[in-house]
């Protein structure tokens, strides 16, 4: 918020908090769907485990007074704070996801083989996030990669592509979570789809790609395993016990003016690269699963 003095200076419209939200005309344009309390809305099977009571907008409460107000949950963000959540609790809200109704009718965990099994198959899910081509951070070659990774890792992977179409508005948030819950391996460029990275089994992996443009000096990219705990992606995946790498691209170091600076731009990813860390990242898969209890 920006404060002045005692009087609050910034846009009503800007702040979720005031009794006025959601404007109105925001209403009037948009699809149910976008709309998240709504009975299709984004968040409606999520709220339906918090309560029973229909879902309704802040502005329906104004001038009522209770004794206590919950709002939202502690936050999974790192960089402002050390989030309060713990790794003990991400991984029983993973679970418990995971026996809910909404989870089973999408499909549940059927056919789904996220952790290697001894003696048994090990064809596990890759998955590519693709941001759409409005959004910029688009990954140039990403054919190119979806053919390396089945080329190279026959029988081992199975890939996927999540795009815009798989994680808008309209698409119920557990079936959202199941994307991610089912995936192995989670490889996309710096952006909030890779938020979902927690839902994935402890002991998964994600591959973070940066674009020239992002000022590493701001936000550590370090390009070593379970090392940026700090960092966005890097923090989360401590917290939820999945191994994180982030990779620049060559030559990424364009000093600190920001002059050429573009953390939008695509980015084409090195084939012969990306086959590396994946195979790093399978001998990590049979291996001891991550503690979430490492240290900052």
């Amino acid at each position: 918020k920006i404060w002045s003095g005692a009087q609050r200076s910034e846009p009503e419209w800007w702040s979720i908090l005031q009794h006025g939200w959601p404007d109105p005309r925001m209403e009037a344009n948009a699809t149910k769907a976008r709309l998240p309390w709504k009975p299709q809305g984004l968040h409606a099977d999520v709220l339906r485990w918090l309560s029973n009571r229909k879902a309704t907008q802040l502005r329906d409460y104004w001038g009522i007074s209770y004794a206590g107000v919950l709002l939202g949950l502690p936050s999974l963000r790192f960089q402002v704070q050390t989030p309060r959540l713990e790794c003990s609790e991400i991984t029983a809200i993973r679970r418990w996801i995971r026996w809910t109704p909404e989870y089973r009718a999408a499909g549940g965990d059927e056919a789904a083989l996220v952790v290697p099994v001894a003696g048994g198959p090990r064809e596990l899910q890759l998955s590519f996030v693709q941001r759409p081509k409005s959004r910029g951070r688009v990954i140039t070659n990403l054919q190119e990669l979806v053919s390396m990774i089945a080329d190279k890792f026959a029988g081992q992977l199975k890939v996927k592509v999540l795009e815009a179409k798989d994680l808008r508005h309209g698409v119920p948030w557990t079936v959202q979570f199941r994307h991610f819950a089912h995936t192995a391996v989670l490889i996309g460029a710096h952006g909030a789809a890779l938020s979902w990275l927690w839902a994935q089994r402890q002991g998964s992996a994600v591959i973070e790609f940066r674009t020239k443009g992002a000022p590493a000096f701001l936000i550590q990219c370090s390009e070593l395993w379970n090392f940026d705990s700090s960092e966005t992606f890097g923090g989360i995946a401590r917290l939820a016990g999945i191994h994180h790498i982030c990779v620049r691209p060559p030559n990424s170091n364009l000093g600190v003016n920001f002059e050429g600076w573009d953390r939008d731009e695509d980015l084409h990813v090195d084939p012969s690269r990306l086959e590396l860390l994946v195979r790093e990242e399978l001998e990590r898969l049979g291996g001891p699963a991550r503690s979430c209890q490492e240290q900052l």
